[in-house]
């Protein structure tokens, strides 16, 4: 769990480096899946769970903020906004659970003992070698 949250702490605070910060987030991108794959596989869960969660986050975030935008068009015309508004609060409900439901699953401890993805990194693999 420290790898990765210790990543995410590194990659939030590179990117509010001004000017280069997007283009460092972006370099950084890659080790971030593989990252977050890890953490995954720590718990058992196969990497490609970060598609679906991405996916939503985006099309919920940009559900959001369009018809947010879109309702306060609305009521600057005079129209009545109130039907632009409630897509909007469901896709920020939306938004928001699927960061709880990832954040719970980073913050939970890894399985015990070796899972399907291999085995427990908190376990020492080496042995001590036989003393003759």
């Amino acid at each position: 769990r420290s790898e990765y949250w210790l990543w995410v702490l590194f990659t939030n605070l590179v990117q509010l480096i001004p000017l280069i910060g997007w283009l460092i987030g972006l370099v950084a991108l890659i080790p971030s899946i593989a990252v977050t794959s890890r953490r995954l596989h720590d718990i058992g869960k196969t990497g490609w769970w970060q598609l679906p969660f991405w996916i939503v986050s985006i099309i919920a975030w940009l559900t959001f903020f369009g018809f947010l935008v879109l309702g306060f068009e609305a009521s600057e015309k005079g129209d009545s906004p109130g039907f632009l508004f409630l897509p909007s609060g469901v896709a920020l409900v939306v938004a928001i659970a699927v960061i709880a439901i990832a954040i719970n699953w980073f913050v939970t401890k890894g399985d015990e003992g070796p899972n399907k993805y291999g085995p427990d990194p908190r376990q020492a693999t080496s042995q001590q070698p036989d003393k003759p």
